[in-house]
């Protein structure tokens, strides 16, 4: 049977063999009910804007495969909640649509930045994140009393009450670190109202500046770290500027005892207050381990007033022998928490060292850089070179273990009974005024020894 055309009151129906190809109604729409093959232009000169899959100049109820490039005009628009664009032949790489949480990749991104800023590195404006670094303590447990005292280099445990809890770096550390910052609860201690217990860490004013804090200009930045407990609840920390006037309280959530889990909390940049640029504290970061009603707020907004956790938060001081770990803090702009940004040990030492130039000893006769000369036969001063620049000039010394000198003469100097910070210092060196020794020769160069055993020198003053 050869093609026909067939016609209706209500259709027009094309017919070859029988079989119906196409059907045009009275409202004009054509049907098409097997293939067509077009050799020319398919065009449409309805403009109808499509916004869902019933609408728009070209529908389909099935698939569509085009063997050349597509060319649009404007908007692409994947409605499905799990939605995929997949490449390759093998379709190996996959970008997925998460609903509620962004896009996910399967595969290695190749950008040139990231958050409108450097990808490479120094993004995390943290310093020690990962808990790497405790020149002070050798990862002996610090018992925090009434005074600011480091744990781990840059955090440091702050109390309104002496001896609750310590702080100490270990080895039990989230999938991808080495050490975390742990905080044991030393008794069941009810919190007062006017009571606060954190970790905190300072950042420099000059590490923080281009983010425009106090301007309407003031950049949104993330904060992410890992964190683990032995409780479960919600949880506190709160970031405020160098002298409590503003505050941004945050919580967070631990679900399961014992387990690491990754906590992201992205804050808009606060347009008030007064946010320093200089070497002084440029913002803090506090962890909250148990904080008294009048010192919480709440989470999630900025408040003209000193607030160092959240509200209605987990104070581990309550449980006695109560644990919370913490590693992996990052704080970068932008709305994004990147995966933590691990700097080498060596840099990450000399960012530490900006703050606290603190001299090591573990064996026999091992010297400290620098020198300087005997002023009389029992005394000397001894110049200290730091290993960078410190922020500012030190204003004290802590010294722990034995110490003498060599006399150019022959031989050490007996132990020295005192030493203390001499003056002339700067932020290249630090300069010790060494007494009660003995067997120097007067006006001889000298430099500094430790005799055997673990010492240290701590130039103080340069905190933070």
């Amino acid at each position: 049977m050869a093609s026909s055309i067939e016609t209706t009151s209500t259709t027009t129906t094309l017919k070859n063999n029988g079989n119906t190809y196409a059907t045009v109604d009275t409202n004009d729409d054509v049907t098409i009910t097997n293939d067509l093959v077009v050799s020319g232009t398919i065009k449409t000169d309805d403009a109808t804007q499509a916004s869902s899959t019933s609408d728009g100049s070209l529908q389909t109820d099935g698939g569509l495969s085009v063997t050349k490039d597509a060319v649009l005009g404007n908007d692409i628009r994947l409605l499905s909640d799990a939605c995929r664009v997949l490449f390759g032949i093998n379709l190996e790489v996959q970008l997925t649509h998460v609903h509620n949480v962004g896009l996910s990749l399967n595969s290695d991104l190749a950008v040139t930045s990231l958050n409108g800023g450097q990808l490479g590195g120094n993004r995390n404006r943290i310093i020690n994140g990962d808990m790497k670094i405790d020149q002070r303590n050798a990862a002996a447990a610090v018992t925090i009393t009434t005074g600011n005292q480091f744990s781990v280099d840059r955090f440091q445990g702050i109390t309104s009450v002496s001896s609750k809890y310590s702080l100490q770096q270990t080895t039990t550390a989230a999938v991808g670190f080495v050490n975390s910052i742990k905080a044991l609860s030393l008794s069941a201690y009810t919190v007062g109202v006017g009571e606060q217990n954190l970790i905190r860490h300072h950042v420099e004013g000059l590490n923080m500046g281009d983010l425009n804090w106090g301007t309407s200009d003031a950049k949104t930045v993330t904060l992410s770290f890992q964190v683990r407990s032995s409780l479960t609840g919600t949880f506190g920390g709160s970031i405020f500027n160098y002298n409590g006037s503003r505050s941004y309280p945050f919580s967070y959530s631990i679900g399961s005892a014992d387990t690491w889990t990754t906590i992201s909390i992205t804050i808009a940049g606060d347009t008030s207050g007064t946010w320093l640029a200089t070497n002084g504290v440029g913002m803090t970061i506090a962890f909250g381990l148990g904080v008294g009603a009048n010192l919480s707020g709440t989470a999630g907004s900025w408040v003209g007033a000193y607030k160092s956790s959240a509200s209605s938060t987990v104070s581990i001081l309550g449980t006695n022998a109560a644990t919370l770990y913490i590693t992996g803090v990052q704080l970068e702009a932008g709305t994004v928490a990147t995966p933590f940004e691990h700097r080498s040990y060596g840099t990450e030492l000399a960012l530490c060292q900006r703050y606290a130039p603190i001299f090591n000893f573990s064996g026999s006769n091992q010297t400290i850089s620098g020198s300087g000369f005997a002023y009389s036969t029992t005394a000397a001063l001894i110049n200290c070179t730091f290993p960078v620049q410190t922020r500012v000039a030190a204003t004290g010394v802590t010294v722990t273990g034995t110490f003498n000198a060599y006399n150019t003469a022959g031989g050490n100097s007996g132990n020295f009974t005192g030493i203390a910070r001499g003056a002339g210092n700067s932020v290249y060196s630090g300069t010790l005024n060494c007494t009660g020794g003995s067997g120097l020769t007067d006006a001889q160069g000298t430099y500094l020894l430790s005799p055997a055993g673990v010492s240290q020198i701590e130039f103080t003053g340069c905190e933070l």
